[in-house]
Protein backbone atom coordinates (compact mmCIF):
# COMPACT_ATOMS: atom_id res chain seq x y z
CA UNK A 1 0.00 0.00 0.00
CA UNK A 2 2.67 2.31 1.06
CA UNK A 3 4.11 2.50 -2.78
CA UNK A 4 0.65 3.82 -3.60
CA UNK A 5 1.17 7.51 -1.74
CA UNK A 6 2.65 9.15 -4.76
CA UNK A 7 0.41 8.31 -6.97
CA UNK A 8 -2.53 9.34 -4.33
CA UNK A 9 -0.82 12.77 -4.17
CA UNK A 10 -0.45 13.07 -7.75
CA UNK A 11 -3.90 12.32 -8.65
CA UNK A 12 -4.29 15.28 -6.22
CA UNK A 13 -2.18 17.58 -7.91
CA UNK A 14 -2.80 16.43 -11.64
CA UNK A 15 -6.82 16.25 -11.34
CA UNK A 16 -7.93 18.81 -8.52
CA UNK A 17 -6.86 22.05 -8.81
CA UNK A 18 -5.94 23.94 -5.75
CA UNK A 19 -6.32 27.85 -4.13
CA UNK A 20 -4.26 29.21 -1.84
CA UNK A 21 -7.48 29.77 0.44
CA UNK A 22 -7.15 25.80 -0.03
CA UNK A 23 -3.82 24.69 1.51
CA UNK A 24 -4.95 24.50 5.17
CA UNK A 25 -7.54 21.75 3.72
CA UNK A 26 -4.98 20.42 1.49
CA UNK A 27 -2.59 19.98 4.61
CA UNK A 28 -5.21 17.73 6.22
CA UNK A 29 -5.21 15.69 3.21
CA UNK A 30 -2.05 15.31 3.52
CA UNK A 31 -1.20 14.02 6.47
CA UNK A 32 -4.08 12.17 6.66
CA UNK A 33 -2.43 10.28 3.63
CA UNK A 34 0.74 10.41 5.44
CA UNK A 35 -0.44 8.78 8.76
CA UNK A 36 -3.26 6.26 6.81
CA UNK A 37 0.32 4.71 4.96
CA UNK A 38 2.65 5.22 8.06
CA UNK A 39 4.54 7.46 5.59
CA UNK A 40 7.86 8.86 7.11
CA UNK A 41 7.68 11.78 4.91
CA UNK A 42 7.22 13.83 2.02
CA UNK A 43 7.64 17.36 -0.57
CA UNK A 44 4.85 18.31 -2.40
CA UNK A 45 5.30 21.30 -4.86
CA UNK A 46 2.90 22.84 -7.50
CA UNK A 47 3.76 24.50 -10.56
CA UNK A 48 0.88 26.83 -11.92
CA UNK A 49 1.49 28.82 -15.03
CA UNK A 50 5.08 27.75 -15.47
CA UNK A 51 5.52 29.15 -11.61
CA UNK A 52 5.72 27.44 -8.08
CA UNK A 53 2.69 27.72 -6.91
CA UNK A 54 3.03 25.56 -3.70
CA UNK A 55 5.76 24.11 -2.17
CA UNK A 56 5.77 22.18 1.40
CA UNK A 57 7.36 19.25 3.03
CA UNK A 58 5.94 17.18 5.46
CA UNK A 59 7.42 14.84 8.34
CA UNK A 60 11.02 13.67 8.95
CA UNK A 61 14.10 13.04 6.68
CA UNK A 62 15.37 10.77 9.51
CA UNK A 63 13.23 8.38 11.40
CA UNK A 64 16.13 8.17 13.91
CA UNK A 65 17.31 11.38 14.49
CA UNK A 66 14.36 12.78 14.10
CA UNK A 67 15.11 15.38 11.51
CA UNK A 68 12.90 17.30 9.95
CA UNK A 69 11.93 17.17 6.19
CA UNK A 70 13.11 21.03 4.47
CA UNK A 71 11.43 21.72 0.98
CA UNK A 72 15.15 21.67 -0.58
CA UNK A 73 15.85 18.32 0.46
CA UNK A 74 16.74 16.02 -2.08
CA UNK A 75 14.74 12.63 -2.87
CA UNK A 76 16.24 9.46 -4.73
CA UNK A 77 13.55 8.97 -7.69
CA UNK A 78 14.17 5.53 -7.65
CA UNK A 79 10.97 3.68 -9.30
CA UNK A 80 8.37 6.11 -8.66
CA UNK A 81 9.64 7.50 -12.07
CA UNK A 82 7.55 4.71 -14.00
CA UNK A 83 4.50 5.59 -12.25
CA UNK A 84 4.72 9.30 -12.26
CA UNK A 85 5.23 8.35 -16.33
CA UNK A 86 2.34 6.32 -16.38
CA UNK A 87 0.35 9.08 -14.84
CA UNK A 88 0.95 11.75 -16.93
CA UNK A 89 0.54 9.74 -20.26
CA UNK A 90 -3.31 8.66 -18.86
CA UNK A 91 -3.75 12.11 -18.27
CA UNK A 92 -2.80 13.45 -21.69
CA UNK A 93 -4.72 10.78 -22.87
CA UNK A 94 -8.01 11.99 -21.44
CA UNK A 95 -7.32 15.05 -22.63
CA UNK A 96 -6.83 14.06 -26.43
CA UNK A 97 -10.08 12.06 -25.69
CA UNK A 98 -11.98 15.20 -24.56
CA UNK A 99 -10.08 17.00 -26.67
CA UNK A 100 -11.08 14.92 -30.05
CA UNK A 101 -15.09 14.35 -28.02
CA UNK A 102 -15.27 18.36 -28.25
CA UNK A 103 -14.24 18.94 -32.17
CA UNK A 104 -16.48 15.87 -33.34
CA UNK A 105 -19.65 17.56 -31.97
Amino acid sequence: MKKYVPLLLIYLFLISPITWAQTNSLDKKITDIMAQYEAIGLSVAVIKNNELFFNKSYGLKNKVQSQSLAEDDLFRIASISKSFSATAIMVLKFKIQSFRIRRSH
